[in-house]
């Protein structure tokens, strides 16, 4: 691509393009638009092979792409590529995506807060079981002294040993 510039390019990379079936088209630097945003010439480099055939065409006088703002470029390129995109089938694109998108925020927010209710629904039923469940634990552990059998103090607040009689206590009512 060594010595290719300014308007060349196009022709350039249409020909490597070609093969593709894809055609590339200028849409930026115009004569209206170098008259329209006011750009500032510059003069065209005498010892560039292609200086002749420009004058011809052109002038004296040539303008940098570099000349342009940048979001003046970024809105003509957008402005060019909407007259080759069809408007209503990407809107309908977007519009789909945005309504997964949301449809996707609304079932995550249904499924926390039925999450939520069956934490608090699971939650509020154990305690019932197990309030319903520790007064026959401490009947049976006041049995056992009563039968005069060897009972650590340690029984009545093991944690565990109490998990366990609750969870055989559930077996049985369930």
């Amino acid at each position: 691509m060594q010595g290719v510039g300014g308007e060349d390019i196009f022709r350039w990379v249409n020909e490597e393009l070609k093969p593709y079936n894809i055609e590339v088209v200028r849409v930026a630097l115009t004569k209206e638009q170098v008259e329209k945003y006011r750009l500032p010439p510059m003069i065209p480099k005498r010892k560039d092979p292609r200086y002749r055939g420009f004058v011809e065409k052109y002038g004296e006088m040539a303008v940098e792409l570099d000349a342009l703002h940048p979001t003046v470029l970024r809105d003509i390129i957008r402005k060019s590529i909407l007259n080759y995109m069809d408007v209503h089938k990407r809107l309908e694109v977007e519009v789909k995506e945005g309504i997964d998108s949301e449809s996707q925020k609304i079932v995550n927010e249904v499924l926390s807060d039925i999450r939520k209710k069956l934490e608090t629904l699971a939650t509020k039923k154990i305690r019932e079981e197990i309030n319903l469940v520790l007064p026959k634990v401490y009947r049976q552990l006041l049995s056992d002294l009563e039968r005069g059998e060897k009972l650590k103090l340690e029984q009545f607040y093991n944690r565990e040993r109490l998990l366990e009689l609750i969870r055989e206590e559930l077996k049985k009512t369930l």
